[in-house]
């Protein structure tokens, strides 16, 4: 027979192990709000409307290659509320498989200024 405390510790350690592995992201704070005209235009202008990339000469025949400068065009690509859905934050991530910019890449905090921006909602503001 398996005695009682076995049982019990193998509860908790179940228990323990479920708990602690369970991962999830973080509140999205709705202040400060991210303003897109102010902090993530600037970030897909600079790094993404360039000769060569989305020049939104329309040459190359992909839609990706596009302007995005403007709210429409961004909000073409992104699903308000879920960064993981929009295809903006899947190519700035590389999880689309096909990582933009190609040749570098944005830092943390410009990741993280879109990721918060779609999460709060993608507002045009």
């Amino acid at each position: 027979m398996i005695s009682k405390r076995i049982i019990s510790s193998f509860i908790i350690i179940t228990v323990s192990l479920l708990f602690f592995s369970c991962r999830h992201k973080g509140d999205i704070p709705a202040t400060p709000q991210i303003s897109f005209s102010q902090q993530v235009q600037p970030i897909l202008v600079s790094n993404c409307c360039y000769s060569g990339c989305h020049t939104g000469s329309g040459t190359g025949g992909g839609k990706y290659l596009r302007a995005y400068e403007t709210y429409d065009e961004v909000i073409a690509i992104t699903s308000p509320g879920d960064a993981d859905g929009s295809t903006i934050y899947q190519r700035i991530t590389g999880r689309s498989g096909n990582s933009m910019p190609p040749n570098t890449f944005l830092t943390e905090s410009q990741i993280i200024t879109i990721y918060t921006w779609i999460m709060q909602g993608a507002l045009n503001n």
